[in-house]
């Protein structure tokens, strides 16, 4: 693959990311908000919120979802670098493939499931208790979310074999 075909791929996938960042901004903005009427109506009407529960749950999995290829892109992710960085840099770029590989199968089979739930929770019509919000989109919305980690996932894997080659002749 060329050089400026990847540099191509690492600018739609940050951008595809900072968009799905924004998704996870509004979507904790809307927990905060629902959180504080039904506060507020609970405590000064004696009424809480229907539904709540049920919103935040959604919300928190929503934010979750979209906020994982930012947090890949600006490693936030837990790391246990104190041992690799003391190994040669051959050896660092194999434990990178082979990490990134496990990491890309992760995800690819966790899309593929997420699609499955959603077509199962489609075909059931099952939602959430109060509300009845139907929980099928959110299978897909999950996989949708991990499509552009899947993409940094896999510019680093290659990103690793071009190290391990380049650490090859060295």
């Amino acid at each position: 693959m060329s050089q400026k075909l990847l540099e191509k791929c690492d600018r739609v996938t940050k951008r595809w990311s900072d968009l799905f960042s924004w998704v996870a901004v509004v979507a904790i903005a809307a927990m905060l908000g629902i959180t504080v009427v039904d506060i507020i109506s609970s405590k000064l009407f004696a009424k809480p919120l229907l539904g709540s529960g049920d919103m935040i749950g959604l919300l928190g999995l929503i934010v979750a979802a979209f906020a994982l290829a930012q947090t890949e892109i600006y490693k936030q992710h837990v790391r246990i670098d104190f041992i690799i960085v003391i190994l040669r840099k051959r050896i660092q770029a194999i434990i990178g493939i082979v990490s990134s590989f496990i990491a890309l199968i992760f995800i690819g089979v966790l899309i593929w499931k997420s699609v499955d739930y959603g077509i199962n929770m489609q075909a059931s019509k099952i939602g959430s208790p109060t509300l009845r919000i139907a929980f099928f989109p959110f299978g897909y919305v999950i996989a949708l979310s991990c499509m552009p980690l899947f993409l940094i996932l896999l510019l680093k894997f290659l990103e690793s074999i071009k190290k391990a080659r380049k650490n090859e002749s060295d």
